[in-house]
């Protein structure tokens, strides 16, 4: 028995996915669900704790190395996706440049990592939620916010389009006024007793030596940028 070419294995994936999807999303919405999915929970939740363990320095770091790390994965991702726009994914490619038990395994982990990134989120929700809500349960919020979730990709494919459109929308202006706010407080313009520069300059704090609050920093960049390969799943 003659062993299949890669073309034959992205033919036969092809033919076995063409379930005549409709394409209902716009290249806005692509734009923005690759934006902002590449914003993800831990920059509002675990910044504060990747400066204090590895210091601004180890944070910038730990941002430089896993944002290069993104942007040629996602040069990867996007290439192909240019060059292949087939349904299924980028499990796809994983089937034909390498092997359909490599694309298998790589789609079922996919689904666990999201399986649990949801739940992780869902209580995030719940802790951001409590600052002004403390006396509301935090599972009340996870419960309302899994259902609008599943509502949202229960509908058809250009609603759930719309939402992640504005919803990125929102997290881009959300970190912007971080930005601009962070650098207000650093000149001194809001706030009492500015720190201004002096976390750089104080020796020590910049890059302290503390191997574990290094890993921590690169494991917490890692959290906040955990949506990146999502232009990928709908780019077909």
């Amino acid at each position: 028995m003659a062993t299949p070419t890669p073309d034959d294995i992205a033919n036969d994936v092809q033919e076995r996915s063409n379930t005549a999807l409709k394409r209902g999303l716009a290249s806005r919405h692509m734009q923005m669900i690759a934006i902002g999915g590449a914003i993800g929970t831990g920059l509002f939740l675990a910044s504060g704790a990747t400066v204090a363990n590895a210091g601004p320095g180890g944070a910038l770091l730990a941002y430089a190395a896993i944002g290069l790390m993104v942007l040629l994965l996602m040069q990867s991702l996007g290439e192909m996706s240019a060059h292949q726009p087939v349904a299924g994914s980028f499990q796809t490619f994983a089937t034909k440049f390498i092997s359909p038990s490599f694309g298998f395994a790589m789609g079922w982990n996919y689904w666990f990592n999201w399986a649990v990134t949801v739940a992780a989120d869902l209580v995030a929700s719940g802790l951001v939620m409590a600052y002004w809500f403390p006396s509301v349960p935090s599972w009340l919020w996870a419960v309302g916010f899994l259902v609008i979730v599943v509502g949202l990709n229960a509908l058809s494919a250009r609603v759930y389009g719309e939402a992640e459109f504005w919803l990125a929308a929102i997290k881009v202006v959300i970190v912007i006024v971080f930005v601009l706010s962070g650098v207000f407080m650093i000149a001194g313009v809001m706030g009492d007793n500015s720190p201004g520069l002096s976390n750089w300059t104080i020796e020590g704090r910049a890059l302290p030596q503390r191997l574990r609050g290094r890993y921590r920093g690169l494991h917490d960049r890692g959290l906040f940028l955990p949506g990146h390969r999502a232009g990928g799943c709908g780019s077909g």
